[in-house]
């Protein structure tokens, strides 16, 4: 892995541990920490030794959102004006967060401490989503005079329905783990002390299984989930399962069956 300054890098096994590390500003978002965020995970994409991702911070945040200094540049600067700029092209970082996130391995978001605008939104695309016992998770645009991004306005309602979406942004409200757990915006709360081991079970239990046919059953699920031809659906079912019936490792998988072992799909 490469050099990094703003985010730590690690891991364990076949897990990828991305830790947004600047705890003295409660890991405050910047285009840097972007940056470095999006390369560490392309890194863990390209190794065929990684099959899942953890995400989380140093010290008592996971994000606390983006730093509020490149607010104040941008207003004492004068070049908000609300109108765009052909010109000028918009920061990638939301397309490219997502993309990472949807298309690539699986990453789960151990959210440890305040989890606030831009944490809280970072923290929707990615396919699990597991709270500490101190968490506090917040979409508090309103709160600071902005409006929701990164894709939240999407995200957000498909994992807890319309109206929990809608009182969640407009009220911009402190949201604890148990709020977040009962509404579906978390799947876990770990116990004091345990939030990285739960993160790293579940993400272990992923790494178990084959390669392709995670990112096959990734690819169907954010596709499905928001289709509404039936037949379409079956249509991408049917296709990703031909082609997984003819990989070695549902043949390893059906031998293992077989045999009364487990299956082997990697080399020790």
């Amino acid at each position: 892995m490469g050099d990094y300054e703003l985010i730590e890098v690690d891991r364990d096994g076949r897990v990828g541990i991305v830790r947004f590390n600047r705890p003295e500003r409660l890991n405050a978002w910047t285009q840097e920490v972007g940056a470095e965020q999006l390369r560490a995970v392309a890194e863990f994409n390209a190794d065929p030794g990684i099959a899942a991702i953890i995400l989380t911070g140093n010290g008592r945040a996971f994000c606390s959102g983006a730093d509020i200094s490149m607010f104040r540049e941008s207003i004492e600067s004068g070049e908000r004006t609300g109108e765009r700029n052909p010109d000028t092209p918009r920061s990638s970082f939301a397309g490219d967060w997502i993309a990472a996130c949807t298309e690539g391995k699986p990453v789960i978001a151990a959210i440890n401490g305040a989890c606030y605008g831009m944490g809280a939104t970072m923290a929707l695309p990615c396919d699990v989503r597991i709270a500490g016992h101190d968490a506090r998770i917040s979409f508090r645009f309103l709160r600071m005079g902005v409006t929701p991004e990164l894709g939240s306005t999407h995200f957000l309602p498909r994992l807890v329905g319309l109206g929990r979406a809608t009182e969640f942004v407009l009220t911009a409200q402190d949201i604890d783990a148990a709020t977040a757990l009962d509404a579906g915006l978390v799947t876990h709360v770990a116990p004091e002390g345990e939030l990285m081991a739960v993160a790293h079970e579940v993400a272990a239990k992923i790494a178990e299984h084959p390669a392709p046919q995670i990112q096959s059953a990734k690819r169907m699920l954010q596709a499905n989930a928001i289709e509404d031809d039936i037949g379409e659906v079956l249509e991408l079912e049917g296709q990703l399962l031909d082609e997984a019936f003819a990989t070695a490792e549902h043949a390893e998988a059906v031998a293992a069956f077989m045999e009364k072992r487990e299956p082997r799909f990697y080399a020790d």
